[in-house]
């Protein structure tokens, strides 16, 4: 009896340690790219565009927000002369 009470006790840790919810991502904290551009400029640098979705505009707008609430996504550009420099920032 004590063997199964040991056995069932680990067996109830080992299921509650590895359900994996300590490392979620709540939706709202994620960058969910939805397009993406890559174009030269004149001066021979690179220009990164990319449409972020932002989930948390995009529930509020379902549910009937107000008028001028933010829009459901970003659209952010950067220049650099790589598209590696564009990444470090």
């Amino acid at each position: 009896m004590r063997k199964l009470l040991a056995c069932l006790f680990l067996l109830i840790t080992m299921i509650s340690i590895s359900s994996g919810c300590w490392s979620r991502k709540e939706l709202s904290e994620l960058a969910i790219v939805l397009g993406a551009g890559v174009d030269r400029t004149p001066d021979d640098q690179v220009e990164l565009t990319l449409q972020l979705a932002r989930p948390s505009a995009s529930v509020a707008g379902t549910t009937g927000g107000a008028v001028g609430t933010e829009p459901p996504t970003w659209v952010v550009s950067e220049t650099g002369r790589r598209t590696k420099s564009l990444r470090d920032g």
